[in-house]
């Protein structure tokens, strides 16, 4: 169900610890209030328990990833597991920069994925930013690229209509970020749960969202897969989302979608953690693990 979300976020609070390195306030939005959805669509939830034994990939160069539908390896533009960053602090810092406006990051060993470490986010009770973002994918071919990341929310979740956002894609041109994440929303009964919603934001100019179907919602308590694709062609710009590995159709952007201050800039930077653009009762807390990029789809293996 296509919707233009209006309203305007709070003034956000600077770090109480990892402070951002940018002097960009950060953008969002969301209604202010809550919206049912009768959009329909399917998915599958996987399995996710706290952690795994597997190896993940940890550094921000080109590497080989797994096989892709025809069994060959693919060229990962970026494989982060955090396995190579510091305990306790920020991500590897030759990779990542702090975007963070609000909230707490650190990498830790408490919940991962897969290998031993992954990175962790605590967030505050207001609007807020917590990413780190990195330029080692970009440029790539055709503006066009895959991504793919794990993230697990703690069981305890707010009660209140909130917009959030896991990654965003900025770029040149255009101050747009081209967001996939989400929203905490009551559904026909008026009972809360998360569900997936892509969206544009223009710093100025606007916003403009998709709204995946709350049936079933994004679970707390298991690791999730997201995987999108950003084709960012001039005139055929398109996005799509996949929850572990079932496309959300809802969600999928087609080229009419990014009509005019809506169209994808040429990406530069992508970002990942945790944004909420309204208050809330209980703060988050997240952790997100194996991040990758490719040029080709990466799946969830």
């Amino acid at each position: 169900m296509l919707r233009i979300l209006l309203g305007s976020i709070a003034a956000l609070a600077l770090s109480t610890s990892c402070t951002s390195s940018e002097t960009e306030p950060p953008g969002g939005a969301g209604a202010g209030g809550s919206a049912s959805n009768t959009s329909s669509g399917s998915s599958q939830t996987g399995s996710g328990g706290s952690t795994s034994s597997s190896s993940s990939g940890g550094s921000g160069g080109s590497a080989q990833g797994g096989g892709g539908s025809g069994g060959a390896p693919i060229a990962l533009l970026l494989d982060e597991g955090f396995e190579t960053s510091t305990e306790g602090e920020l991500p590897d810092p030759a990779i990542w920069t702090p975007a963070i406006f609000g909230g707490t990051i650190d990498v830790t060993t408490a919940r991962a994925h897969s290998g031993q470490q992954s990175m962790h986010i605590v967030s505050p009770s207001g609007s807020y930013e917590s990413f780190v973002q990195t330029s080692a994918p970009f440029p790539v071919a055709n503006n066009s690229f895959w991504g793919r990341l794990w993230f697990y929310l703690e069981g305890t979740m707010p009660t209140d209509f909130v917009h959030w956002t896991v990654m965003e894609a900025r770029g040149v041109e255009t101050n747009n970020r081209v967001r996939y994440g989400g929203t905490n929303n009551a559904d026909s009964n008026g009972f809360y749960g998360h569900w997936f919603l892509f969206n544009v934001e223009t710093q100025g100019m606007g916003e403009i969202a998709l709204d995946d179907d709350a049936n079933p919602p994004v679970p707390a308590g298991e690791w999730i897969c997201m995987e999108w694709q950003y084709a960012g062609q001039p005139g055929q710009n398109e996005a799509r989302l996949f929850w572990n590995g079932e496309e959300r159709p809802d969600v999928h952007a087609a080229p009419d979608f990014f009509q005019g201050q809506y169209a994808m800039p040429t990406f530069d930077r992508l970002y990942i953690g945790w944004a909420i653009y309204q208050d809330i009762s209980t703060p988050y807390e997240v952790w997100i693990d194996d991040v990758a990029v490719a040029e080709e789809r990466i799946h969830c293996q």
